[in-house]
């Protein structure tokens, strides 16, 4: 019987790790099993007096990058 719990609950953990992958926001679009992290951070060339930022992503499996804005304030959104 404990074996069983034991290999229920290690179950359990990889797929509460498979959840947190796919729900995060922050799986790379390409492999679909990597990690996209920001490797760079800038001022957004027209909207970077308002607090918008342009960011690099990297996925930490096959190595795409690809740029996002990050525009915390809603400042590029329509009204």
């Amino acid at each position: 019987m404990p074996e069983t719990i034991h290999d229920r609950d290690l179950r359990i953990n990889e797929l509460e790790g498979r959840i947190d992958t796919l729900t995060s926001g922050a799986t790379c679009p390409i492999c679909k099993t990597g990690k996209l992290s920001v490797s760079a951070s800038h001022a957004h060339p027209i909207f970077g007096d308002f607090g918008v930022q342009e960011r690099t992503l990297k996925c930490d499996t096959c190595s795409h990058i690809e740029k996002r804005l990050y525009d915390p304030d809603g400042v590029t959104k329509k009204r």
